[in-house]
């Protein structure tokens, strides 16, 4: 069950500073002038000699910087220069030219601490080959790593490009494992989660037992709650999979193995290698480190789950087959393998800055996006958004005025189903999710707060967040005034919610069956994009609500009449729509001695369709069987008398008759 391919590369990449930690600082920085020889540091292991050219360049970059002399920076710095900045999430901003490079260089030490204080050291990685030098180092007093990339131009070497990069938060999250212990959604292992991922993984491998935490539900197959031999041996495979392809797209990392292999291990020796070191935290501590999407441990083919699937879907059918998964793994591990141009979709999609290649820097970051589920696929304006509306502030779980990814990512999960991202809610939202009150979200409840913050519909006039979201007080909560979650942004239009919880749902696959929310019946319209096709269908024309026929004795001709002008009411208000007026259709029944009540037959009410000049009429009957009102209506295009539509909808009692009509109309589309 365990496919053969897999991403680990990108430690190799990023270089050893993506698993050294900041240490202290080195006490205080000598002047310039008082450096000696070889003074600068090179961490304990490094095997790098700094040659004494490409000492006097760093030196001078270092009193560059000390004394903010462009003067001096010119003298080692190539005129084609660039320099990378990388802010705390791991994206790049590139800046060029001399001038344009000192300039940053100089505001950006002096932003981080006293710019006099600047040294360069400790180097953490280096390497020279011809006609090329490469050094890392780390500003410990400032938790920044830099670089700079030497080589030699007009017989001389020359600063040609530098990186400066803050730390980010932790390791990134790149599957579906390490996400299980991001507690804040960030889509970083940060302090303690990667400890607790840790924690986790090594007592599942102690034996089997009962299931008690994410990891354990995540490798407990049969659902169960406990974890067995077989579910052992499979977290296993996955997490010892991790390991031996990391290794495999990171050659230099096998000597972490203390020697015990001159190259990749097999499956089983890595195992039987790794068994005992789990029980010492070194190994699987790193087990957040390890970089490799969900696509090395499941099958093909398969449903498209993620973004990344999504991307290698290349014929759009909704499965992803070995060849598109080969070309997912290849497009990831290009890098490491120096074959980054792009010659193909699926490299292009992951060309993140469209230069024509894959950077290392931009792999981690559609991993991540793809792990947290950040990007649906379906376009559109990307958070943060404004908030603008009161659905929008419903949202806003930190009340800074912005909808960011993380709190969309926490309401998609919400109304999918998912406890904790209930619990993460801001309390007016929460408290929606458990209507009546007894600890548990049901699909009921659900599907009352989607019909609530999700759907054009009706404003209720006794609601008072109704009537604070109807900002043009005509009686209906239209796309603009619900906002964000109706797909309309303060940047423009962005997939509606009910499409980013489709997408979700596709890329949780198999573990959205576990959900603890059971499915329900609801009046709230079904998904979005069929929804809104269906209303662009009736959009503008004009509509004539003829009549309603009374079933039974029951129910009499008062109840009917005001049960029309509800169901008029809803299509005005949902389907925008041209209703013909309720006068007008009592002046085509007056004048042309049509019967007003009693049953109408089809052809006679579609006549009366085309008297009264509508495109669309509606009839249909209202019935009180066991004490249950039904409502049955029925659509007809007058031009074909073809039955476009048809729905029922029922009410316990006539303080019920508003709602049923709104449901009897949504369920049309």
């Amino acid at each position: 069950m365990v496919n053969k391919t897999i991403l680990g590369f990108i430690a190799a990449v990023v270089g050893l500073a993506g698993l050294i930690s900041c240490a202290g600082s080195p006490e205080g920085a000598a002047a310039p002038d008082e450096r000696r020889e070889g003074r600068i540091e090179v961490i304990d292991g490094l095997d790098f000699a700094i040659p004494d050219d490409v000492e006097e360049v760093l030196l001078t970059n270092e009193r560059s910087v000390r004394t903010g002399d462009h003067d001096l920076y010119r003298e080692i710095v190539w005129g084609g220069v660039t320099l990378d900045f990388f802010d705390e999430s791991g994206r790049r901003t590139i800046i060029g030219g001399i001038d344009a490079v000192a300039e940053f260089r100089l505001e950006f030490f002096e932003g981080a601490g006293p710019r006099e204080e600047y040294r360069i050291g400790p180097i953490v990685f280096g390497h020279r080959d011809e006609n090329h030098v490469f050094v890392e180092f780390r500003h410990d007093e400032w938790h920044v790593n830099e670089s700079l990339n030497i080589q030699e131009r007009d017989g001389r070497l020359m600063v040609v490009g530098s990186h400066v990069e803050l730390p980010k938060p932790g390791p990134f999250v790149t599957n579906s494992i390490q996400k299980l212990t991001d507690y804040n959604h960030n889509g970083f292992l940060e302090g303690d989660e990667a400890g607790s991922l840790y924690d986790m993984v090594f007592q599942l491998f102690r034996g089997p037992h009962d299931a008690v935490n994410p990891v354990d539900d995540f490798f407990d197959g049969d659902g169960d709650r406990y974890i067995n031999d077989e579910e052992i041996r499979r977290a296993q495979d996955v997490v010892f999979l991790g390991w031996r392809y990391w290794l495999q797209y990171a050659p230099w990392a096998v000597d972490m193995l203390d020697g015990a292999y001159d190259e990749v291990p097999s499956n089983d020796e890595l195992r039987r290698y790794l068994d005992g070191r789990f029980t010492e935290g070194d190994y699987a501590g790193k087990l957040g480190h390890i970089q490799f999407p969900d696509a090395a441990y499941l099958e093909t083919p398969r449903s498209v789950q993620s973004l990344l699937d999504s991307l290698a879907d290349g014929n759009g059918d909704g499965i992803l087959d070995d060849e598109e998964q080969r070309l997912m793994i290849d497009g990831l591990t290009c890098v490491a393998r120096e074959e980054s141009e792009v010659d193909n979709f699926f490299k292009e999609a992951i060309d993140l800055e469209k230069n024509g290649r894959v950077d290392w820097h931009e792999v981690p970051l559609i991993l991540q996006a793809s792990a947290m589920g950040w990007g649906s696929g379906v376009g559109g304006a990307e958070p943060p958004f404004e908030v603008r509306t009161n659905p929008d502030t419903l949202l806003d779980i930190q009340d800074d005025g912005m909808v960011d990814a993380l709190e969309i990512d926490t309401a998609v999960r919400a109304f999918s189903g998912d406890p904790d991202a209930v619990d993460s809610l801001k309390e007016s939202l929460r408290l929606a999710f458990d209507a009546d009150g007894d600890g548990r979200v049901e699909a009921w409840e659900v599907e009352e707060v989607k019909a609530w913050l999700f759907y054009p519909r009706p404003a209720n006039p006794d609601e008072p967040l109704d009537r604070e979201t109807d900002v043009n007080e005509d009686g209906f909560l239209d796309p603009e005034e619900l906002g964000i979650t109706a797909g309309i942004t303060s940047k423009g239009n962005a997939p509606p919610f009910e499409d980013r919880i489709a997408a979700f749902e596709r890329r949780r696959g198999a573990a959205a069956s576990q959900t603890e929310i059971r499915s329900a019946e609801s009046g709230a319209p079904p998904a979005g994009s069929e929804f809104y096709r269906k209303l662009g269908a009736i959009q503008d024309k004009k509509l004539a609500v003829v009549t309603l026929d009374v079933g039974t004795e029951r129910v009499d001709q008062e109840t009917a009449r005001g049960v029309v002008m509800f169901v008029e009411n809803a299509f005005v208000n949902v389907g925008k729509v041209k209703v013909v007026d309720r006068a007008h259709i009592e002046e085509v029944f007056e004048e042309f001695e049509f019967q007003s009540t009693g049953a109408i037959d089809e052809s006679t009410a579609v006549e009366i369709g085309k008297l009264s000049g509508a495109d669309i009429i509606v009839i249909g009957s209202i019935n009180r069987v066991g004490g249950i009102f039904y409502l049955n209506i029925k659509l007809i295009a007058v031009q074909t008398a073809e039955i476009i539509g048809s729905s029922i909808a029922q009410a316990e009692a006539a303080t019920g008759f508003l709602e049923m009509a709104n449901q009897a109309v949504y369920k049309l589309f």
